[in-house]
C-alpha cells in the first residue's frame, strides 16, 4: 500500500467509453457526451489529459497493487505452490465533501432514459457505461447505457468488428505523479487502473472542520505504468478482462 498526499498527485476518473461520461444532474446518475460538464467521470479520449477535468480538493490517495494467489499443497512436501491467478488492485480517493455526486453514483438513482433496465432505477452507476450486447429491454444492440452490474464484463464492450471488441466495463482511474516543480509536466509517471468498479463509499462528518468522503475503486485487470498521456487511455480488450 502506498499513500500519497493530494498535493503530490493529480487524479482523473474516466469512463471506459469514448462517447459518454457519467454525470449527476438533479440528484440522478446520467450519461453525458460533453467533457465540460461531467462532474463524476469524463469520457475516455485520446491525447493529452486536460487539467480542466482533474479532480479538485483531493486530500489523499491510497494505492494497492496486489495479486491473488492460489496455494496448492503436494503430498509429502512442506512447501506449497503459490500460483498467481490474477491481479487485484485498488485505489482509495479522499476529497473534501462539497456535493452529493459520489453519494448518488454509489447509491442511485439512475435517470430513467439512461438506465439499462428502467424497472430498476434505485441503484448507483458503480460499473460505468456499457453497450447493450443484444437487443433487450427495449434497446437496440450497441446502445450506450449505464451499466447495471449484471452484464458479464466480457459482454460489456463496444461491439465493434469481430475480434476487436474493447471493454467498456467500469471506470479508468489515472494517477499522475507531479513533477518537482508541481506543474505535472509530460513525462511524469502515471499509474492507471483500468476497468475499476466503485466498490466502497464512506463519509467522515466533522461539525467543527471539513467533512471528507472516500471512494474506493477495485479492478482485476493488470494495472498500467505509463510515462505519457497517450499510454493512459489504451483500450482493454474484452478477452483480457
Amino acid at each position: 500500500m502506498t499513500y500519497f498526499l493530494g498535493r503530490d498527485v493529480q487524479v482523473w476518473i474516466l469512463t471506459e467509453n469514448d462517447a459518454v461520461g457519467v454525470n449527476v444532474t438533479s440528484g440522478e446518475a446520467s450519461m453525458n457526451s460533453s467533457l465540460a460538464v461531467a462532474n463524476f467521470a469524463n469520457k475516455k479520449v485520446t491525447g493529452a489529459l486536460s487539467a480542466t477535468y482533474l479532480y479538485a480538493d483531493v486530500t489523499g490517495i491510497d494505492v494497492v497493487l496486489d495479486k491473488v494467489d492460489e496455494q496448492i499443497s503436494y503430498y509429502g512436501q512442506r512447501s506449497t505452490l503459490n500460483a498467481e491467478m490474477k491481479k487485484m488492485s485498488s485505489i482509495s480517493i479522499t476529497r473534501k465533501k462539497d456535493d452529493n455526486v459520489w453519494d448518488v453514483i454509489f447509491n442511485g438513482p439512475h435517470k430513467s432514459a439512461d438506465a439499462f433496465d428502467t424497472d430498476k432505477l434505485d441503484m448507483g452507476a458503480r460499473w460505468g457505461v456499457c453497450s447493450t450486447p443484444a437487443a433487450s429491454f427495449g434497446h437496440s444492440a450497441g446502445t450506450d447505457k449505464l451499466h447495471n452490474g449484471l452484464i458479464n464484463p466480457k459482454e460489456s464492450n463496444d461491439h465493434g468488428s469481430s475480434g476487436s471488441f474493447d471493454s467498456n466495463y467500469g471506470y479508468r482511474i489515472v494517477l499522475q505523479m507531479k513533477s518537482p516543480s508541481g506543474t505535472g509536466n509530460l513525462g511524469d509517471e502515471f499509474i492507471v487502473l483500468p476497468n475499476a468498479c466503485f466498490t466502497e463509499h464512506t463519509v467522515s462528518l466533522n461539525a467543527d472542520g471539513i467533512s471528507e468522503e472516500t471512494a474506493v475503486f477495485e479492478t482485476m485487470v493488470d494495472p498500467v505504468i505509463a510515462y505519457r498521456h497517450a499510454d493512459c487511455v489504451g483500450a482493454t480488450r474484452a478477452n483480457d478482462i
